[in-house]
């Protein structure tokens, strides 16, 4: 009898865990984006070490439609973007994100080193940028069901769910991107809110990433696919009158979609559950408390290995 019990009480407590599975996201009454102007302001403001970007991290353009069941939330925060960025000390760049091999038709992503997920920088309109990487586990196979790693091409395994923009909404409701491909030209530019390209001339600021780089158009001086690009996207040349380092989105749109590693170090407030280990590379990892932060917007759900545990000691009891 006292088995009995005991294996109820378990089933009862695996009950409790399977509920606790993530939900899609649904915002606080009032705090559902608005599908229809007015939009949220974007505000931009300087002082002598840092930019800053208040941003309620909606999509600011008419009723953008994603085939996700989350719901993008009114959430305000403040980003900080470093004016003179810092290079890392102890390596040349800081990875975002690695190819490994592609399986069942899908990209997967290195486990080591581990994609940085969640917001690694911001549009001008106020969207948050999200890097390459996605858990697996929402329609791609994790390492227990044969899979080859943890994380995936967001793009790739995500991308039949964005709207016109290439948005959509995290589990946490953040509205946020992972590429450029809503965005890569005229049109696209004007129905999402960011500035046009000037045909012969290099491509328009654009937003920026987290370690004070501005990201770009797709296009150079003279409005020249640049073919000197490094491994995380960027270059130097004369750029409003000072040799600047800066980012473009690839060209044509393909993986990494966005920036393929850090040149410099981002600021850790930003996202901090995903930013605190840049120290390994040798950043300070210093700041302040963010006023908020797009987060890593990853749904956390329970793997299988809980389950394992728990059946083990379920079969464990009723067999003695």
């Amino acid at each position: 009898m006292e088995r009995v019990i005991i294996v109820t009480g378990l089933i009862f407590m695996v009950c409790l865990v399977v509920g606790q599975r993530p939900r899609p996201a649904s915002c606080s009454a009032g705090n559902t984006c608005t599908m229809q102007a007015p939009y949220h302001n974007v505000t931009i403001t300087t002082d002598a070490n840092y930019r800053y970007i208040t941003t309620t991290q909606c999509p600011p353009y008419d009723n953008p439609q994603w085939s996700n069941p989350n719901s993008a939330c009114r959430t305000e925060v403040t980003y900080r973007i470093p004016l003179s960025p810092t290079r890392p000390t102890m390596a040349d760049s800081i990875p975002v994100g690695e190819a490994l091999q592609r399986h069942d038709d899908i990209l997967y992503l290195k486990n080591d080193p581990r994609p940085v997920l969640g917001v690694l920088g911001v549009l001008l309109n106020g969207v948050n940028i999200y890097g390459v990487g996605s858990p697996c586990g929402f329609g791609a196979s994790c390492p227990n069901d044969g899979g080859p790693s943890n994380y995936v091409d967001a793009v790739e395994s995500e991308g039949h769910t964005v709207d016109q923009c290439g948005g959509h909404a995290s589990p946490n409701g953040a509205y946020h991107v992972h590429s450029n491909l809503g965005f890569n030209d005229t049109d696209g530019r004007q129905s999402c809110q960011l500035p046009v390209d000037v045909a012969g001339e290099h491509s328009q600021l654009l937003g920026w990433m987290f370690d004070g780089y501005g990201i770009y158009g797709q296009l150079s001086l003279n409005g020249v696919v640049p073919d000197d690009l490094d491994e995380c996207g960027g270059h130097t040349h004369l750029l409003d009158g000072a040799m600047v380092y800066h980012y473009h989105f690839p060209y044509p749109s393909q993986f990494p979609w966005v920036v393929g590693c850090f040149r410099g170090c981002p600021e850790v407030s930003n996202n901090p559950s995903e930013f605190s280990g840049v120290t390994q590379y040798g950043c300070t990892g210093n700041s302040s408390t963010n006023t908020g932060g797009g987060g890593n917007g990853a749904g956390v759900s329970v793997t299988a290995s809980v389950y394992t545990v728990f059946l083990g000691i379920v079969i464990y009891l009723l067999h003695f």
